[in-house]
């Protein structure tokens, strides 16, 4: 087994689908102690998404067989409104989904909460791993409350991703193996 990562967005931006935008999106690519933060409106519920893209993944080899995908992040509420939470979601392609959000709620103010989605089938290809831009692998951060009046920031310490891999033995005639026995 080996392993690609943490990996961390060399392009992180911001997908405007709420009513506000992050400020220092830029921090989201290293586990340090600055924060990619956002104001939130304070008289209505919101569910706002932030991506983050360019992991830098190219030295993942071509034929790797991927084993698992962990992604990571680390989030955190200001005030606490009616059931503030967080998530994040893996995209390949731009727009499809792998695995399932990993999302919860945050029980305390300024309390950093980890979400980490763990992907062990369903894996996009190699080259979709490895695909930048918009229509590459992206994360997607999302913060979400219920209506209320508490102002608050919502902050996103950092993004990561850590692929496990195989490779196939070759033989000396290039000829993979697989499977095992005598011949």
């Amino acid at each position: 087994m080996a392993s690609i990562g943490p990996a961390y967005p060399a392009s992180p931006y911001v997908t405007v689908s709420g009513a506000h935008l992050v400020n220092t999106v830029a921090n989201l690519a290293a586990d340090d102690t600055s924060y990619a933060t956002s104001n939130a409106s304070t008289t209505r519920s919101e569910n706002v998404s932030t991506y983050a893209r360019d992991f830098g993944l190219s030295g993942l080899p071509n034929d790797a067989i991927v084993s698992q995908i962990v992604v990571e992040a680390v989030g955190s509420v200001s005030a606490l409104p009616t059931s503030p939470g967080g998530g994040i979601q893996l995209y390949h392609s731009g727009t499809t989904a792998v695995g399932s959000e990993a999302a919860g709620t945050y029980a305390a103010a300024n309390t950093d909460y980890t979400r980490t989605q763990t992907i062990n089938s369903g894996f996009p290809t190699v080259a979709q791993l490895k695909t930048t831009g918009d229509s590459g692998l992206l994360v997607r951060l999302r913060n979400y409350t219920g209506n209320s009046s508490t102002s608050r920031i919502w902050s996103w310490e950092f993004v990561r991703i850590t692929i496990t891999y195989t490779q196939p033995v070759l033989f000396s005639g290039g000829a993979p193996f697989i499977g095992g026995g005598f011949f």
